[in-house]
């Protein structure tokens, strides 16, 4: 179970969500004044909400300043104050203030999530956690109520890096096929060992993970940049096969761990683990225990780029892109062999 007051991540990756820190706001419906094209919330507003006095609210504040100040905490003086004040005294959603203060401690909606989801002392930021994560898997749920198991092919380019793919994938099986003395498990069998090197599981792990049937192909939920990442790990192993030229299964096995050893692999691994293991915990609430320690936060671009609001439209032009392509994938080849 996600703890957001334990995690930087969880509780950025909820802030970064834009969209749904809409519908978040008009849950709350927590009035306040409008500063810059914002709401702005006093120090001792937020204090009151969460029931707090605010001498916690300012130990918070020292410990976890810097990220508070990445989303939107701030200390008004100078002209910056004089204009506050300005706008506080206009507005009937806030308290009076001390025209004598010589700052203002101000936090952006954001901010004040934030703190909401720092706070162990308030029940009421308990309650507010729970809020968030709903309302954010909800958001996600309710673009993608099909699945989000094709969430990935929201993407648009994922048509036209599959359909490349699928040369990779031919020249890999087909390097297996003429250099590799060994039988037809030698296909599933260092295709797994393709998966596990990048990915620290087993094909059937992954697929346990997203639930798909046996007439699902797993390529088909893999996002954009990954499916590129396991075509150039079999493009180079159906190299390294060629090189070869003849080998039995156990001595292919031991070619296979000396290359996936190659600096050259190392980067865009490690790439390929961040992306599946943070986008999956967000946007399939899928946890890959073995790539947890890679999970970062995404930003608020990412998050938005595979929830818009014609998602399904997409997902619908892709799927059938998709199904042409391997339909045809004999044709294709041809085509690319020319």
């Amino acid at each position: 179970m996600q703890t957001l007051e334990n995690s930087t991540v969880d509780r950025q990756n909820i802030l970064n969500n834009t969209p749904a820190l809409r519908y978040v706001e008009q849950y709350l419906d927590i009035k306040s004044a409008v500063i810059d094209g914002e709401m702005r919330y006093t120090l001792k507003q937020v204090a009151e909400y969460f029931d707090v006095d605010e001498k916690t609210i300012k130990r918070y504040l020292e410990e976890y300043g810097h990220e508070l100040k990445q989303n939107g905490y701030e200390v008004f003086t100078g002209e910056r104050l004089i204009e506050a004040k300005k706008v506080y005294v206009r507005d009937i959603n806030v308290p009076e203030l001390d025209s004598r203060i010589p700052s203002l401690w101000l936090f952006t909606f954001r901010a004040f999530l934030n703190i909401g989801m720092l706070l162990t002392e308030s029940e009421k930021a308990k309650q507010l956690r729970s809020v968030l994560l709903n309302i954010v898997m909800d958001y996600i749920n309710q673009r993608w109520w099909w699945t989000t198991k094709y969430i990935n092919q929201n993407d648009k380019s994922f048509a036209w890096t599959y359909k490349d793919s699928l040369f990779y994938r031919k020249k890999f099986t087909g390097a297996l096929w003429k250099y590799v003395e060994a039988g037809p498990n030698k296909y599933p069998y260092f295709t797994n060992l393709v998966y596990e090197s990048i990915f620290m599981e087993h094909a059937k792990e992954y697929a346990l993970l997203l639930k798909l049937e046996k007439n699902e192909n797993l390529r088909h939920t893999l996002y954009t940049e990954i499916l590129s990442v396991v075509s150039a790990f079999e493009n180079g192993f159906a190299h390294e096969l060629e090189k070869k030229w003849k080998c039995g299964f156990f001595e292919a096995k031991e070619l296979f761990n000396e290359f996936k050893q190659s600096p050259l692999l190392e980067p865009i691994m490690k790439t390929a683990r961040v992306l599946m293991a943070s986008r999956d915990k967000w946007l399939r609430d899928i946890l890959h225990e073995k790539m947890e320690s890679y999970i970062q936060t995404l930003s608020s671009h990412e998050l938005q780029r595979f929830c818009l609001d014609n998602s399904e439209f997409i997902w619908e032009k892709t799927q059938e892109f998709v199904a042409i392509l391997d339909a045809n994938k004999s044709v294709l080849q041809r085509l690319k062999d020319r």
